[in-house]
């Protein structure tokens, strides 16, 4: 046997990465966003000070999670005047910088 029967094969190219796919505003006083993700998350592993919604600069302060690919997000004041969201974590697997429009 040559060197060819030694070779392990694995998947090529690169993996997937995970981004928000939809985002939307609650109506409540509190600055509050849900963010749909292409594939499953877990809420917890998110840095939230790394969400940070345009143009009044809320930053986010609690994670919750929505369901397996929504993740839930109280900003630290309200968003409801604001346009788009910005994450800038360094979340492995996920798209960083992103900027979605709500």
């Amino acid at each position: 046997m040559g060197r060819w029967a030694h070779r392990k094969r694995t998947g090529g190219g690169f993996p997937l990465q995970n981004f928000i796919i939809d985002a939307t505003i609650s109506n409540g006083p509190n600055g509050e966003g849900a963010f749909a993700y292409q594939f499953a998350i877990d809420a917890f592993a998110f840095d939230m000070a790394t969400f940070e919604s345009a143009p009044s600069g809320a930053v986010g302060q609690i994670a919750f999670q929505l369901g397996p690919r929504l993740l839930g997000i109280v900003f630290d004041g309200p968003i409801t005047g604001d346009t788009s969201v910005t994450y800038t974590g360094t979340t492995p697997g996920f798209t960083t910088p992103q900027t979605i429009v709500y």
